[in-house]
């Protein structure tokens, strides 16, 4: 029996992608008989698209393919349903053919983009403000010892937390090399090494004081991820602010030319 599973996007139904977006695509396809050839299926219909022609015979293949809307022909406004197909190597009755459950691709056109950078900008914005709100209201030294230093490090990470998640959520199966993506990136490094260093140059269970040295590096650390979520957070807010004017510009010149 031919088992063909694919798609690699999680629990998600439908999956929105700008036309040049990559889809990483996990797949993995079993049969006794062996597996002749491995593909892409658009509504039901194969493509020309393969991902694995094995030259022997082997009953289990996988593999990771990552395509974009345009590679399998596709244009702003489509939506199909994606799945992995695999054929067997069954020479007594006729190859007999497997097919993952499908994913809905909506390919977004350029209305579609800027609403959605829009709302991951603005969803980015939610959890960021929080974390800048801790630090800037939050009493200063959290203690007295190595080992309270320790513990408002693990408070830190557990504020950055849901902005990790976010991130990896929004980006997952996109380019990451986006002016959004490096805004947050410096966001999310600075954060790390601040609390890499509470964690690691501080004793959890000492109740001695901290080293004068050690404890002005965390103040420039801490100071960092300051600066780095001020200017991550004002730079998404002009971006949104200059998005938002542009489309009242375009909508005022189309009431201009009704």
């Amino acid at each position: 029996m031919l088992d063909a599973a694919g798609t690699g996007t999680g629990d998600k139904d439908t999956l929105e992608v700008g036309l040049d977006d990559k889809m990483p695509l996990s797949w993995r396809a079993r049969d006794d008989y062996g597996i002749r050839r491995v593909g892409l299926a658009l509504d039901g219909k194969e493509s020309d698209r393969v991902l694995d022609r094995p030259d022997h015979r082997q009953s289990e293949d996988s593999g990771t393919a990552i395509p974009s809307p345009r590679e399998l022909g596709l244009k702003p406004g489509d939506k199909v349903r994606l799945s992995v197909v695999a054929w067997d190597n069954d020479t007594v009755s006729g190859s007999k053919r497997g097919e993952s459950r499908a994913v809905q691709v909506v390919v977004l056109g350029a209305s579609g983009l800027d609403e959605r950078t829009a709302e991951r900008r603005d969803e980015l914005l939610k959890k960021m403000v929080p974390i800048l709100a801790r630090f800037l209201t939050e009493p200063w030294p959290p203690g007295d010892s190595s080992a309270s230093i320790t513990k408002w490090g693990e408070g830190v990470a557990s504020r950055y937390q849901p902005l990790f998640e976010t991130v990896n959520r929004l980006w997952q199966g996109l380019d990451t090399q986006t002016q959004d993506r490096a805004i947050v990136q410096r966001v999310l490094d600075s954060g790390r090494k601040l609390i890499r260093y509470t964690q690691l140059s501080f004793q959890p269970d000492s109740i001695e004081a901290p080293h004068d040295d050690d404890l002005k590096m965390v103040v420039d650390l801490k100071t960092g991820a300051v600066t780095a979520l001020e200017d991550g957070i004002l730079a998404f807010h002009t971006l949104l602010r200059n998005d938002a004017l542009a489309q009242i510009q375009q909508q005022s010149g189309e009431l201009a030319d009704a």
